[in-house]
């Protein structure tokens, strides 16, 4: 090999060795990057999916929230409806009580024996009924339901034109309303 040759030949290797440098070096770099996306692309299918379960569970948790205050809300209104009937029921036992003691006729004692064994009927329901709504309801309520059961079968008693008691407007009255504003609490609104 004479020298130009050698020198043609070095210079073909070194022109090769500078590209063959310089294509593997970027070969490299695409290669790094290649993997790199294929990383990022990993990590975002783990956040979506993280993301849709954290989704999921919050969905849940307002679904499962949701359910429980329409069953205090439903357990609750149908309590207010009973008290309500109670109340219209022990009125008309104190207009019979009334009638009674100034035309004790038998009609009036079976009317007032009819609206006694209905208010005894509704008590069992209302009592059902705060049994039902202690079970969905904070303590605070539970304890103003407890006293609204104590009150509402001490004036369900056997029937008799003396049962009721003479303040029944006042105490039904502070029941009621214990009952209501607890109620109004215990759905959120102030």
């Amino acid at each position: 090999m004479t020298n130009v040759e050698w020198v043609v030949s070095v210079i073909v290797a070194l022109f090769i060795g500078g590209f063959l440098r310089s294509y593997l070096s970027k070969k490299g770099e695409n290669l790094a990057t290649h993997e790199d996306i294929e990383k990022l692309v990993e990590q975002m299918k783990m956040m979506t999916q993280a993301t849709k379960e954290i989704e999921a569970k919050i969905e849940k948790q307002v679904w499962d929230q949701q359910r429980q205050w329409e069953m205090k809300k439903e357990g609750l209104f149908t309590l207010l409806k009973f008290i309500g009937h109670m109340d219209l029921l022990h009125r008309q036992i104190i207009g019979q009580k009334q009638l009674i003691k100034s035309h004790p006729t038998e009609a009036h004692l079976a009317e007032f024996r009819e609206l006694s064994d209905q208010l005894k009927n509704l008590s069992f329901e209302i009592v059902h009924a705060i049994r039902v709504a202690q079970v969905v309801t904070s303590p605070e309520i539970r304890e103003i339901l407890n006293t609204a059961v104590r009150q509402v079968s001490q004036t369900a008693t056997e029937p008799s034109t003396d049962s009721i008691p003479e303040d029944y407007d006042k105490k039904f009255a502070e029941m009621n309303l214990q009952v209501s504003e607890a109620i109004r609490k215990e759905l959120g609104f102030r």
